[in-house]
């Protein structure tokens, strides 16, 4: 913390933490993708005035990578790409069923 940089903001010399900026992100995050129980629910953050959003490529609990696009309350593309052996037990908002897949490392699958 003893440069500018990321610990510091640069319109002042007022140090700032990294756990809070790092608690922003996750929120963010949340919006799109989160595990409860061991369910990972895509896009159940996302406000209904929103028309269209997307990620890509984020790391979530259980080994997963993934990216989807979700447009006018309906889930347009998701990708996952498993980094490990995995059942995975997910949900998105606009399918009332809760989907579970069995994937190898390095398999992935596009909806």
């Amino acid at each position: 913390a003893a440069f500018r940089g990321f610990t510091e903001f640069a319109s002042c010399p007022i140090v700032m933490q990294m756990d809070a900026t790092m608690g922003a992100v996750t929120a963010i995050q949340d919006l799109y993708a989160h595990d409860i129980n061991g369910v990972l629910y895509f896009f159940r953050g996302i406000p209904k005035s929103w028309k269209n959003c997307k990620f890509n490529n984020i790391h979530l609990p259980g080994g997963i990578i993934a990216s989807g696009e979700f447009c006018k309350g309906k889930t347009i593309r998701l990708n996952l790409k498993a980094t490990r052996d995995i059942t995975l037990r997910y949900k998105v908002p606009d399918d009332p069923e809760l989907c579970e897949i069995t994937l190898k490392k390095d398999e992935f699958v596009n909806f």
